[in-house]
């Protein structure tokens, strides 16, 4: 058998939550509500860190230094409240951070 983990929020007043699966993570969308979410991109021991808060799901992260060529353009999937942290070659300048989700686009320039 597959084991499958969840979690739940300790401070969480909700007596509850709901466990969906799938094979497809598509089969999901628009279950959870998403207006609250952000996503936040910074660097962190010299590697582009992506963390989400009130989203999980599939994400398209796109990196282009200020010359508008692509460093990196890459489809990840992000859990709520978790770092994912994605290797970005240093160029010691301003790169321009696209993250995408399926309902919000998020964009940051940071000194890389």
């Amino acid at each position: 058998g597959e084991t499958l983990a969840f979690a739940h929020k300790s401070n969480s007043t909700s007596p509850r939550f709901i466990l969906y699966y799938s094979n497809n993570p598509t089969d999901f969308k628009g279950l959870v509500a998403q207006a609250n979410s952000s996503i936040v991109a910074f660097i962190k021991d010299d590697q582009l860190t992506i963390k989400s808060s009130n989203f999980s799901g599939s994400a398209e992260i796109n990196v282009t230094d200020m010359a508008g060529r692509t460093m990196l353009d890459q489809q990840v999937y992000l859990t709520d409240n978790e770092l994912k942290t994605i290797h970005v070659r240093s160029t010691n300048q301003i790169v321009l951070v696209t993250i995408k989700t399926n309902q919000n686009v998020f964009i940051y320039r940071i000194m890389h």
